[in-house]
C-alpha cells in the first residue's frame, strides 16, 4: 500500500475524481511508523518518485540543487501529457521549480497551492522568494490559499484545505 504525507495525499485523494489520471510527483521516502502518512485511496492516482533531498546540514541543503537536473527531467517528462498542473509550495525545490514554470510553454492549466499560512512571512529566504513570485503573479496563474484574508489579491483563491477534518 503506497502512502504519502497526510495533508498532501488527502488533498490529492479529494481532487482525483475530477480527472482521468492524477500524477503525484514527490519524494519517495521510507517513513514507516509515521502517523502522518496516509494511503492513496483513488485508483487513478499514479505516484512518480523523485530523489529525496534537503535536511539541516549545508551538504543536505546543497543537495536540493544537485538533484535539480534529475527532478527537472522527471517533471518535463510528466508534463507532456498534462492537462492541469498543480504545484504545491512552498517547498525546497520551489526555488527552481516555480521559475521553471515561468519559462515553459503551457499546453496545460497551471495553478499553485500555497500550503503555508499566507499571512505569515517566513524567515526562510526560499519561502519568501516563492511567496514573492506568487504575489507578483509572475507565473500568470491562480494561487489557492488556506483561509480568507483582508485585501486578498484577485489571483488568490481561497480553497479550504480538504485535509482538515473534524
Amino acid at each position: 500500500l503506497l502512502t504519502g504525507r497526510g495533508p498532501t495525499v488527502s488533498e490529492i485523494n479529494h481532487l482525483a475524481p475530477f480527472w482521468n489520471e492524477v500524477v503525484h510527483i514527490a519524494c519517495l521516502s521510507n517513513t514507516s511508523g509515521d502517523n502522518s502518512m496516509l494511503p492513496y485511496t483513488e485508483d487513478n492516482i499514479r505516484f512518480c518518485p523523485i530523489p529525496t533531498f534537503g535536511g539541516t546540514s549545508l551538504k543536505e541543503k546543497i543537495n536540493v540543487f544537485t538533484q535539480a537536473p534529475k527532478i527537472i527531467r522527471i517533471i518535463l517528462r510528466e508534463l507532456k501529457s498534462a492537462t492541469h498542473v498543480q504545484v504545491r509550495g512552498p517547498m525546497g525545490i520551489g526555488m527552481y521549480v516555480l521559475p521553471l514554470f515561468k519559462f515553459l510553454p503551457r499546453k496545460y492549466k497551471l495553478w499553485v497551492k500555497y500550503a503555508n499560512n499566507w499571512a505569515h512571512v517566513s524567515k526562510s529566504s526560499g519561502y519568501r522568494f516563492q511567496r514573492w513570485m506568487l504575489q507578483t503573479n509572475l507565473l500568470k496563474c491562480p494561487v489557492t490559499i488556506n483561509g480568507f484574508w483582508q485585501n486578498q489579491a484577485r489571483l488568490l483563491k481561497s480553497f479550504e484545505n480538504p485535509c482538515i477534518t473534524e
